[in-house]
């Protein structure tokens, strides 16, 4: 019976592609990968953004919440923030080389990183080791939906160095939440963070240092951070996703009729 025969994706994707009236995607950059690899031609592509929840909002700060966070996970007063799946795209070990170089200056700071096991993660904790970072930095494992806005809330700031994302969501909640940004230059990371945090190369570990500092000492570029990411923060929201994806339709309809 068709209804109970499973294809692969690989398989039943490419002819989901080339018989759509129309494809929706989230970034600017995933809509040129599309067709450059897929041969799609950018008319039949609308790029639509997704946003944060409302959960994230820094208006909704909860300093029972956090201390919660913290207590719970043994985190100290201050923090650096990455949350994702641990895989090598995620460009951890990288973030493990620069912060070992941060607490040389700031020694009470900690990097806490969220997120589930991925792939090749067991090199993390290898390096990690091998700085004596092992008070240091923090794998909480997955956490909750719950728990996330508590998470951004109470970092001092939020570290990013992805080699590549379709649309990068974590970055934005951070910015909804209050919480400063330094994030790759890479893929469509841009489109969702702009002018409003600092977009660094992923390779570039002097440039993360000196920037991670700079942020972590200047209670200026802090704050204008802050301010700027919540600003850009604004521009996204699942209202307007919601309004385009419909327009979209809207348009299929009317050209099949």
């Amino acid at each position: 019976h068709p209804a109970e025969i499973e294809l692969p994706a690989a398989i039943i994707m490419p002819f989901s592609y080339r018989r759509a009236d129309k494809i929706i995607t989230i970034s600017e950059h995933t809509k040129k990968d599309i067709t450059k690899y897929l041969h799609i031609p950018t008319e039949k592509i609308k790029v639509i953004y997704s946003a944060a929840d409302k959960e994230f909002f820094a208006s909704d700060h909860s300093q029972e919440k956090i201390s919660f966070i913290k207590n719970k996970y043994k985190i100290k007063k201050n923090y650096l923030l990455h949350i994702g799946t641990l895989n090598p795209r995620k460009n951890l070990q990288f973030l493990i080389k620069v912060f070992s170089q941060i607490v040389e200056q700031f020694p009470d700071y900690q990097l806490v990183i969220t997120g589930k096991k991925g792939w090749h993660y067991q090199g993390l904790f290898d390096s990690v080791k091998n700085y004596g970072l092992e008070n240091k930095v923090i794998f909480t494992g997955y956490i909750k939906d719950s728990d996330k806005p508590a998470f951004y809330q109470g970092a001092s700031l939020f570290v990013f160095p992805s080699l590549y994302e379709g649309f990068g969501l974590p970055p934005l909640e951070a910015m909804v939440s209050g919480c400063p940004v330094i994030a790759s230059n890479t893929s469509s990371i841009p489109e969702v963070v702009g002018d409003a945090g600092i977009l660094l190369s992923p390779n570039d570990e002097l440039a993360w240092v000196r920037s991670i500092k700079q942020v972590l000492s200047d209670k200026n570029i802090h704050r204008n951070l802050v301010k700027q990411g919540l600003e850009q923060a604004a521009k996204f929201s699942w209202e307007k996703s919601a309004r385009e994806t419909l327009m979209v339709y809207e348009e299929v309809y009317e050209n099949r009729h």
